[in-house]
């Protein structure tokens, strides 16, 4: 286990380094506070990268990304709000490694994981959405869909 995470934790009353593996699938052991940070908003990161490839697209985005974003559409689902959440907590805890205090550190950890839990439970349901809507899609080609390279 991590001595600095474990005092760390003690001190300000933090997850265990084992729910926060779990949660966010993360390896935490022999890091420092800042290096565990970094790892959180790499999940928050990769998963804000999902959505924006669903949120901002054009012609030269994936198939894929057309196609769910005409599912999330068809259902009313608007992605938006985890995005933004997504990105504030990615910019947040870029600029607590940078210039953060030891207990606004420890507050973002313990606010990250609450976060995370909600955002992920909202994640899952999209997910769910493209498992079962995939199955069903049928292949639409007209003018903005045909490779012209």
């Amino acid at each position: 286990m991590s001595e600095k995470y474990e005092n760390f934790q003690k001190k300000y009353k933090l997850p265990s380094i084992e729910n926060l593996e779990s949660e966010f699938n993360i390896e935490i052991k022999k890091k420092t506070i800042n290096e565990i940070i970094d790892s959180i908003i790499d999940v928050f990161s990769s998963n804000a990268k999902l959505l924006e490839n669903l949120l901002f697209v054009d012609s030269g985005s994936p198939l894929s990304a057309l196609y769910e974003a005409s599912m999330l559409r068809e259902k009313g689902i608007d992605v938006f709000d985890i995005y933004k959440d997504l990105m504030s907590l990615f910019w947040q805890g870029k600029k607590l490694i940078l210039n953060g205090e030891e207990r606004q550190k420890a507050d973002y950890i313990s606010k990250s994981l609450n976060k995370w839990k909600k955002i992920k439970q909202e994640l899952v349901k999209i997910f769910d959405l493209f498992e079962k809507e995939w199955p069903n899609a049928i292949f639409r080609q007209n003018e903005e869909s045909i490779y012209h390279g």
